[in-house]
């Protein structure tokens, strides 16, 4: 779950307790909450109860950028484990590794200076690298420009490869907005059989952000699903 869109007393009881009630798995289950420190004060208070409740049966993993922000019961009940930076030549590896595996030619040295640029954050290393490869200049689109080129491919008056390259080389910071803008007004460009769905392929595809897949990919992967469903 990624706490930074659900992160209300409705997400902890519908989706969280609604997955800790539903069916049996012999193995038990596992919930993985993303961002955990972005729960409001009264969704961490109730995650505290559901926690024990189903303490049994379901294991849960918080992720957080700022530990101080768990509340201290939800965090008693926890074992921590700080994940420190990586080193600027493992950083800079990955790098390599990942443009690399994307198809992308980059030479070491601009590796070298996104790395430095931007170490330790792998997202904004990675959004770097992937205009300077594409050619891509800072005259992006913003986030009311992407939600309209959004909204315009939903409604079918643009083409897929249009969405692509009116948001090309967007910022993360931009893309993460367009996410966030489009959960918050999708029942106003979907039909109402098809908000539930939207709202879970939003949340789903902006999460994949955190693991260094491109932003442009995400959302547009994002939109696709949600048209074709």
């Amino acid at each position: 779950l990624y706490a930074s869109i659900n992160n209300g007393v409705d997400d902890v009881r519908e989706r969280i307790v609604g997955f800790c009630e539903e069916g049996s798995f012999s193995e038990g289950k596992l919930i993985i909450l993303d961002e955990a420190d972005r729960f409001s004060v009264e969704a961490q208070n109730m995650l505290r109860n559901v926690m024990d409740r189903y303490d049994s049966m379901v294991r849960f993993i918080l992720t957080a950028n700022h530990i101080s922000r768990i509340s201290p019961p939800v965090a008693g009940r926890c074992l921590s484990l700080e994940i420190t930076n990586p080193p600027i030549e493992d950083f800079k590896n990955r790098l390599l590794y990942v443009m690399d595996q994307e198809g992308y030619e980059v030479d070491a040295s601009l590796i070298h200076e996104v790395a430095s640029k931007c170490h330790p954050s792998f997202r904004n290393a990675i959004n770097e690298l992937q205009k300077l490869a594409l050619g891509v200049t800072d005259s992006t689109a913003s986030v009311d420009e992407i939600v309209s080129y959004a909204v315009r491919y939903l409604r079918g008056d643009i083409s897929i490869q249009d969405l692509r390259d009116s948001i090309a080389g967007s910022s993360i910071a931009d893309i993460e907005g367009a996410f966030v803008e489009m959960f918050r007004t999708i029942e106003h460009h979907v039909s109402p059989n098809v908000v539930d769905t939207a709202v879970i392929e939003l949340a789903s595809h902006m999460s994949s952000l955190k693991r260094g897949v491109f932003p442009e990919l995400s959302f547009v992967a994002a939109l696709a699903a949600i048209k074709n469903s």
